[in-house]
């Protein structure tokens, strides 16, 4: 009503005013419970009169859309398509620029990055902002110390509790100063300040979000992150590989080079995740200026059935399924079996990933135990000797993929 009327609006940032108020276009979006915030907001628009009438003006064009004929054409459409009834999810990154990038020494056997996302421990049936803890830091450095003694350099994305605690902060920085990892953020949403939404299964993908609560939250990340370390983040990941192009729009926009959040090959989910079905293991550059470099978590069409058996199949057809690259989740025998089918398929990238919670007993699903916790380290170090020190892949740092999307084309080291 106050836009129709011809005003700017400053709204508490709660229930439906989240979706009526567009922050910064059509009003001002502040904590309806910090009067100074409130005061602040109200001052600004007293005192910027070109963009109170910017707003007013926008406001009054947007209201003008909303009337009840055009709403009772939206329920229409919504009632007459059976499908959940939640805000449309931002673009998948297929329907966005999906330029595959130049990686250096092609052909020859694959590049390998390790991202770990570096975590609270949680339910991961119930995400929400309490009921999680800090652990495995100690777990962390011994599978720092043994894969680094392979050449490899880490990609260490940390969510808000990690960026809040000393220790771990310590820990990251020392890696990264001795040259041993690069570090970037991780988006958990129902941990991410500003916390407007109603955490539930739909919106714990960042992809799912308003698009300026998204915006927010990845600043909300690089901001916390820039007081930790002195620098901008190198790499972002969503949470619950739920990326879009509209994620790496946004990357762009904070300078962000690198996008970890896809899950290659993966289907759609039942709870609202996105569809990377069409992305594959290389990465392509995306975003409006084709500035950032989405990197994938690896993943391959694998046949269903024994091993043995499996290695025969064609990757397609009934008998096949996606399935993530990650010690995580297969035994090393058929880890190793996929490796092989990755380097026969001539595939010239590979960005293995695993959670820091996987190695504590109890941290996640992976890890109910102390032995699974134990065999994830074991079988991670087990096969990243594997691939680099028996099949020869070449490591490659997140600063030589970073320098792919700055350059658009310059080569990895």
């Amino acid at each position: 009503e106050a836009n129709a009327a011809g005003l700017a609006v400053v709204a508490g940032a709660a229930g439906g005013t989240i979706e009526a108020v567009e922050d910064g276009d059509t009003g001002l979006l502040v904590d309806g419970n910090d009067p100074q915030q409130i005061a602040d907001a109200i001052s600004f628009l007293l005192d910027e009169p070109e963009t109170r009438a910017r707003m007013a003006a926008t406001g009054r064009t947007r209201a003008r859309q909303r009337d009840w004929a055009g709403a009772a054409r939206a329920l229409t459409r919504r009632l007459d398509r059976p499908r959940r009834v939640f805000d449309e999810p931002s673009p998948s990154y297929a329907e966005g620029k999906m330029l595959p990038a130049a990686l250096p020494d092609e052909p020859g056997k694959p590049r390998l990055l390790v991202t770990i996302d570096c975590e609270e421990c949680f339910d991961w049936r119930h995400r929400r902002a309490e009921g999680w803890r800090l652990a495995g830091l100690d777990a962390l450095a011994t599978l720092h110390r043994r894969i680094a003694a392979c050449g490899l350099a880490p990609l260490y994305l940390a969510t808000r509790p990690v960026l809040e605690d000393a220790d771990w902060c310590a820990f990251l920085d020392e890696v990264a100063d001795r040259g041993e990892a690069a570090c970037g953020i991780h988006d958990h949403p129902w941990l991410t300040p500003p916390l407007f939404e109603v955490p539930n299964a739909w919106n714990s993908y960042p992809c799912n979000l308003p698009g300026h609560l998204e915006r927010r939250k990845i600043a909300s990340l690089a901001e916390l992150f820039a007081q930790r370390f002195g620098h901008a983040p190198i790499a972002h990941r969503a949470g619950r590989w739920g990326g879009s192009a509209r994620t790496a729009e946004l990357l762009e926009e904070f300078a962000i080079p690198l996008d970890c959040s896809p899950a290659a090959f993966q289907p759609p989910t039942t709870d609202g995740g996105p569809d990377h079905r069409t992305i594959t293991n290389r990465p392509f550059l995306a975003g409006r200026q084709e500035k950032v470099l989405v990197v994938p978590a690896a993943g391959l069409v694998w046949p269903r059935g024994p091993d043995p058996l499996a290695r025969r199949l064609p990757a397609f057809g009934p008998a096949a399924k996606p399935q993530r690259f990650t010690p995580e989740i297969h035994p090393l025998s058929r880890l190793l079996a996929m490796a092989e089918r990755i380097e026969r398929a001539g595939e010239p990238f590979v960005c293995l990933s695993l959670h820091s919670s996987s190695l504590v007993a109890g941290g996640n699903p992976y890890a109910p135990d102390p032995d699974s916790a134990g065999r994830i380290l074991e079988r991670t170090v087990a096969l990243v000797e594997h691939l680099v020190k028996t099949r020869g892949w070449r490591p490659v740092t997140a600063t030589g993929l970073a320098r792919i999307a700055n350059d658009r084309g310059g080569g990895a080291g």
